[in-house]
């Protein structure tokens, strides 16, 4: 899982990213899930973040066994959605929003479904295209507050969701200063349960705003997922 990349064009945010591109392909991954805000700041007054082309071309270098998945978020689409989103597929990067691929991992099927921006786009979710859970499924949404809203009728056991940055700077006995998700949402990272579903909050690997991470560490997540039979 990769999450909020916020990539600006200046040298050493460029070799960050390549260096992270490296280091998840050394883990021999069979996926490779990317949460979305691939973009920049929405305030870009002297124009530093990277274009959609210059962010697809490095990401183009990701290998999974079976594939690499993408949502949108929030400041992809307040920028430039559709020239990331066309940027992403140009390279062989698969980006759902209301559609679900089907893959087969040692003879099982699983599918992977990529919901729409729960803070830009949550009028484009189209409940139809929202599978049965007769299939084991992985979740991908950009906001965690997707997974606790009351009209989206999916029940499927593991959602994966970036957004919050785990609030970026968090403070001795105060904890997250902020989070970007709503602020009455319980979801700022790690591991959170719902009856039988799971969703797991990554802290991502940039920031926005201010370029400050504080008590709260960049990160890339790699997980180990298994059906109970």
């Amino acid at each position: 899982m990769i999450s909020d990349i916020h990539l600006k064009k200046n040298a050493a945010d460029v070799r960050r990213l390549r260096t992270i591109v490296q280091a998840i392909n050394a883990e021999n991954p069979d996926l490779i899930l990317l949460l979305g805000d691939f973009l920049g700041d929405v305030d870009d007054w002297q124009m530093q973040n990277a274009p959609a082309e210059q962010i697809a071309g490095i990401l183009q270098e990701l290998e999974a066994k079976h594939g690499v998945f993408a949502v949108l978020g929030n400041h992809d689409w307040w920028l430039n959605g559709e020239g990331i989103r066309d940027a992403l597929k140009e390279v062989g990067i698969q980006v759902l929003e209301n559609e679900l691929i089907s893959v087969l991992i040692n003879k099982m099927p699983l599918n992977i479904i990529g919901l729409p921006d729960a803070g830009t786009r949550r009028n484009m979710v189209d409940f139809s295209k929202i599978p049965s859970t007769a299939i084991p499924a992985i979740v991908m949404a950009h906001d965690p507050d997707s997974f606790n809203d009351p009209e989206l009728p999916y029940k499927h056991e593991l959602t994966l969701c970036g957004h919050t940055h785990g609030g970026q700077v968090k403070l001795p006995l105060v904890g997250a200063v902020t989070a970007a998700s709503d602020m009455l949402s319980p979801y700022t990272e790690g591991w959170y349960s719902q009856g039988n579903r799971k969703l797991f909050v990554t802290r991502g690997v940039g920031t926005s705003l201010v370029k400050i991470r504080y008590r709260c560490a960049p990160e890339v997540v790699m997980l180990t997922v298994s059906k109970d039979e």
